[in-house]
């Protein structure tokens, strides 16, 4: 059973930002998920998980998990690959990818757009906002109605011109499970992220050297201005980003695990029916 990550204890993060009587449903969603993520293990040979985190998370809520592997997600980086642009266009712009009628995305937009994008825009008034997904909610389409340095596209076809337009890829999650892909994206895409711990819980990245990781707005604001300032910062990142996901996210390298996982699994299961002839 492919897990993908813990899913209950997302409803767990999702009660812990709700009041009542969302942050009670919440909490019996987990609990229930819970049990069922359990029953889930037991009932199938192996349960894989995208991290060593979220396997290790799945250990301390189940003790008694049995047959738990981890086998990462990958990114297609030869689609994900950056092209030229020109440098330093005017205005400068900013890009979020991902659906927008996901509760994880749409509160980490909300935080970014209310206490962050004011920061970044009193030093840069021209500064451009891309939210860039399917979906956008009501709470969403009303961010850009109320400010003209949002942009909300819903649905693209190709989502990586906005990424080659993009200075900088935010990602403000407040609100996470597993390896978010829309993060190996952009790293494969060459872009410099700013992002929040949370987001990168599961992903082997060093803030300062592949990307920037801050939590609170202020220091956020602080680090997305920097990377404004400066291009040399921007490209380092996005260079040594790139590089991080082409040597450890690549699906090719991570498939052979899964494909050696099945057959280690078809060959257990062959000797067991031999042992009961």
């Amino acid at each position: 059973m492919d897990f993908c990550d813990v899913d209950s204890e997302k409803w767990l993060q999702y009660s812990q930002r709700s009041k009542f009587p969302l942050n009670l449903i919440y909490r019996i969603e987990n609990k229930r998920l819970l049990e069922y993520e359990k029953k889930i293990n037991r009932s199938f040979d192996s349960s894989v998980f995208v991290s060593q985190q979220e396997a290790d998370l799945f250990y301390r809520l189940f003790p008694e998990a049995e047959n738990v592997s981890v086998i990462e997600n990958g990114v297609d980086y030869e689609y994900f690959s950056p092209e030229s642009r020109i440098l330093n266009p005017e205005p400068r712009t900013l890009i979020f990818t991902g659906a927008m009628d996901y509760y994880a995305n749409i509160d980490g937009v909300k935080w970014f757009c209310e206490k962050i994008l004011p920061i970044v825009k009193d030093r840069y008034p021209k500064i451009q906002f891309y939210i860039v997904g399917s979906n956008p909610n009501a709470e969403i389409q009303k961010l850009g109605d109320n400010n003209k340095s949002i942009n909300i596209t819903g649905f693209v076809e190709d989502i990586r011109p906005y990424y080659n337009n993009a200075d900088i890829c935010v990602i403000p999650l407040r609100i996470a499970r597993g390896i978010q892909n829309k993060v190996l994206e952009a790293m494969s895409m060459g872009k410099a992220v700013v992002t929040t711990s949370t987001a990168v819980q599961s992903i082997k990245a060093t803030s300062g050297v592949h990307l920037l990781v801050e939590d609170d707005s202020d220091k956020f604001a602080e680090a997305v201005s920097m990377l404004l300032e400066n291009h040399s910062l921007r490209n380092y990142l996005g260079t040594n980003a790139r590089q991080f996901v082409k040597s450890n996210y690549n699906w090719q390298k991570n498939m052979k695990k899964f494909d050696k996982l099945i057959c280690d699994l078809k060959f257990s299961a062959t000797n067991d029916t031999n042992e009961h002839k």
